[in-house]
């Protein structure tokens, strides 16, 4: 919540509803990352504007060890062959 009766990072819709109710012009953003949630409230909406980001989660320590630390906000691709010859992409995320 950038703009509101209260600004800063929320864990609940319902914090957000009282923070924005009669509040003219709100501006908040739905992360489903509270670490990228502090990392854009820290930022400023400017960066945020467009996307939705309510798809990443903070990973716990035992998959970090497993996995390294991702890069955030990143994009893949899935290629493969159709069967013609033809490549065939499609977005991940």
């Amino acid at each position: 919540m950038w703009n509101g009766h209260k600004t800063g990072v929320f864990e609940s819709w319902t914090e957000t509803q009282k923070s924005i109710t009669g509040f003219p012009k709100p501006l908040y953003k739905t992360f489903g990352s509270k670490t990228l949630a502090e990392k854009a409230f820290a930022e400023g909406p400017e960066n945020y504007r467009d996307g939705r980001f309510n798809k990443t989660i903070d990973l716990d320590a035992k998959l970090l060890r497993k996995i390294g630390k991702p890069i955030e906000l990143s994009l893949c691709v899935d290629a493969a062959c159709n069967g013609k010859g033809d490549m065939e992409y499609q977005e991940c995320g």
